[in-house]
């Protein structure tokens, strides 16, 4: 069967600060006067910029539409129920996907497996999945794909590590989610070898279409360096 592919769009900086110029005056047109130039908002903004971006490519005579969010936060446009998105970052590289259904996406560079924090969101047989492999490597490793699939997971379910983390088990190997009824699908794929990229969406495994974008395009298109 042909899986589906979920367009995911990568930006990759260079480092924190090189656009610190164009952000200046772009960030207070989001975040308005509680924009400063830190990790956080640098790296909500170039995710909010992407979206802008791809929005802008799909729909280039519309104007840019304004966010609403849901209850627990996970933003959309209303005006547009099928055009759907999700976005993560981790270190310099910020993910976005699309699809027309509701969409989770997650990047995460490789971590060590913390204990306390499998005892405390996964299930016995994530904990024995992730316990069982031959050494802290790969421990390593099966921690962080287990840990980004169930971000993906809880954010197309547009809810959250509080509420869902816990009410859901994936296994890895065979990228199957319980209870099956759930109808959640999930996909992970390496990147670099040290970064992990997951997607999550009902009814049909998604397939990855990556497409890297630089802000250097991002900018140029939606000009908001400009006004």
């Amino acid at each position: 069967m042909v899986m589906k592919p979920i367009a995911v769009y990568i930006v990759d900086l260079d480092s924190m600060h090189q656009y610190d110029a164009e952000f200046e005056t772009i960030g207070p047109m989001y975040f308005g006067n509680e924009y400063k130039a830190n990790k956080h908002y640098i790296m909500t903004l170039v995710g909010n910029l992407l979206v802008h971006y791809v929005f802008h490519k799909q729909y280039p005579h519309r104007p840019l539409p304004e966010y609403s969010f849901n209850e627990n936060g996970k933003p959309f446009f209303e005006q547009y129920p099928d055009f759907q998105f999700n976005i993560s970052d981790s270190k310099l590289r910020v993910v976005a996907a699309f699809d027309t259904e509701d969409v989770g996406a997650d990047v995460e560079y490789l971590r060590t497996h913390r204990m306390e924090l499998m005892q405390r969101f996964f299930s016995n047989a994530e904990r024995h999945y992730v316990e069982n492999q031959e050494n802290d490597e790969l421990r390593g490793r099966a921690f962080t794909m287990l840990w980004s699939m169930k971000e993906a997971l809880v954010k197309c379910l547009g809810t959250g590590i509080a509420k869902d983390f816990t009410n859901y088990s994936v296994d890895v190997e065979n990228e199957l989610v319980s209870p099956a009824d759930s109808g959640l699908m999930v996909s992970g794929t390496v990147v670099d070898d040290d970064c992990f990229v997951t997607l999550c969406r009902r009814g049909e495994k998604p397939a990855f279409d990556f497409r890297k974008v630089t802000m250097e395009e991002i900018l140029d298109t939606l000009k908001l360096d400009k006004q």
